[in-house]
């Protein structure tokens, strides 16, 4: 398992930051979430990724009050959009293609069906 968390300033509606998938700490998607939830704040829903076998949610979004670190008195709401990825084999079906701007591709990484929509 995978994950990777992008970073909004849901205040202005802009992107501030994107990690790399990387393989957590934890192997349990369960435990994930708790432990998300308790670095990010609430979560308010899932990520949605449509398929051709319908909608599967592929992770979480959480939000939470935060401070600006140029002006403390001021702050924004904060998501964390944390998306979950299993690695496949190079070749395997189910790889997919991600954009990153404006070419696709291949990551060597499919999504983690959290639940069927």
């Amino acid at each position: 398992m995978l994950i990777q968390e992008t970073f909004v300033n849901d205040t202005l509606g802009s992107l501030f930051g994107e990690s790399e998938p990387y393989e957590p700490w934890i192997d349990h998607s369960g435990s994930l979430f708790r432990t998300m939830q308790a670095e990010y704040g609430r979560c308010r829903g899932h990520v949605y990724q449509d398929t051709k076998q319908g909608v599967i949610a592929i992770g979480w979004v959480f939000e939470s009050r935060q401070k600006y670190t140029d002006d403390p008195d001021d702050m924004y709401l904060r998501a964390v959009w944390v998306t979950v990825f299993d690695e496949c084999e190079h070749g395997d079906p189910a790889e997919l293609s991600q954009e990153k701007g404006r070419s696709f591709i291949k990551t060597g990484l499919k999504y983690h069906v959290l639940k069927r929509g």
